[in-house]
């Protein structure tokens, strides 16, 4: 049975406004490790009706290298 390794990214916005481009290359830069996307939620500011939080799970298989 396969065994899976999982990963949480936080990615917070300060004062900007939201670019999905820059959660675009977080995900796409562990992607190239092996790690594909699992969920990803987001934090919206009620006030501005903004994002304001993000988070990303990730996940991977784990390759057990013993015989």
């Amino acid at each position: 049975m396969a065994k899976y390794e999982y990963k949480v990214l936080h990615h917070r916005q300060y004062f900007l406004k939201f670019k999905p481009d820059e959660i675009e290359r977080l995900i796409n830069t562990h992607a190239e490790d092996g790690w594909r996307l699992v969920s990803c939620s987001t934090d919206v500011k009620a006030a501005t009706d903004t994002v304001k939080d993000c988070l990303v799970v990730m996940e991977r298989e784990v390759v057990d290298l013993k015989p």
